[in-house]
C-alpha cells in the first residue's frame, strides 16, 4: 500500500509540474517569439481539449473512490453547497477589495464559480486528506456544473457590474457538452469494456495532462 501512496503522489507530483510548467511557458510565450503561438487557440480547438481531458478523467475514474459519496451523501452535498457558496462569495470580495476590472476580475470571478478538478484531488492527497470524499465532492461539482456555475458567476458578475455580461444558458449548455457528457461517457465505456480500463489507467492521465 505504502508503494502505491508513492507511486501516487509521485505522479500527482508530475502532473502540477507539468502544469505549472507550461503555464509559465504559455505566459512568457510572446516575449521568447511571435512566429508561432501554439497556446493561441480557436475556441472550439479549446473547447474539444477540454472536452477530451474530461473524457479521460472519466476513464479513470474508480468506484472505490466515489466510497464516501455511497456512504455519507449528506456530508458531499454539505460541501458541494459550501464551495458553490463561499469560493464565489470570496472570488467577489478579492475583485472587490484589490479593484479588479475588465478581463482579470472575470477570470477571477469565473475560477471561484467552477468546481474543483483534479489538482484539488492531487492536492488533498498530498496532504493526506480524505481522497476518497475530494473525489466524490469533486464528481458531485462536476455533474451539477451545467446549473451551479451560471447560477453563481450570474450573481458576482451582478455584483460587480450591476449588469450581466455574458449568457447564462449557452455556459450552461457548453458545460454540459464538454464537462458532464464526456465524464459520464468515459466512465461508462470503462465500465462496459474492461480492456479498455486496462489501457487507460497507463495512457488516459497523460492525455489528459498533455491536453
Amino acid at each position: 500500500m505504502s508503494n502505491q501512496n508513492g507511486s501516487s503522489l509521485s505522479g500527482g507530483f508530475a502532473i502540477l509540474a507539468g502544469l505549472v510548467a507550461s503555464s509559465c511557458l504559455a505566459f512568457n510565450w510572446s516575449s521568447i517569439t511571435d512566429s508561432f503561438d501554439p497556446f493561441a487557440l480557436h475556441p472550439n480547438a479549446l473547447l474539444a481539449l477540454v472536452a477530451l481531458t474530461m473524457f479521460c478523467l472519466g476513464l479513470v475514474l474508480q468506484r472505490h473512490e466515489l466510497h464516501e459519496l455511497r456512504r455519507r451523501p449528506l456530508t458531499v452535498f454539505l460541501g458541494v453547497l459550501v464551495q458553490c457558496t463561499l469560493m464565489p462569495a470570496l472570488a467577489w470580495l478579492v475583485v472587490w477589495t484589490l479593484k479588479l476590472e475588465g478581463p482579470l476580475s472575470y477570470g477571477v470571478l469565473l475560477c471561484g464559480c467552477v468546481p474543483g478538478a483534479m489538482a484539488s484531488n492531487v492536492l488533498t492527497m498530498t496532504a493526506r486528506g480524505n481522497v476518497s470524499y475530494s473525489v466524490s465532492l469533486t464528481s458531485v461539482a462536476t455533474l451539477l456544473s451545467p446549473v451551479t456555475v451560471p447560477v453563481a458567476l450570474t450573481i458576482v458578475a451582478g455584483l460587480e457590474t450591476g449588469s450581466v455580461v455574458f449568457k447564462p444558458a449557452r455556459m450552461a449548455a457548453t458545460l454540459l457538452l464538454t464537462v458532464v457528457i464526456p465524464v459520464i461517457a468515459g466512465y461508462g465505456i470503462k465500465r462496459r469494456l474492461p480492456d479498455v480500463e486496462r489501457f487507460a489507467e497507463s495512457v488516459a492521465p497523460h492525455i489528459a495532462t498533455v491536453a
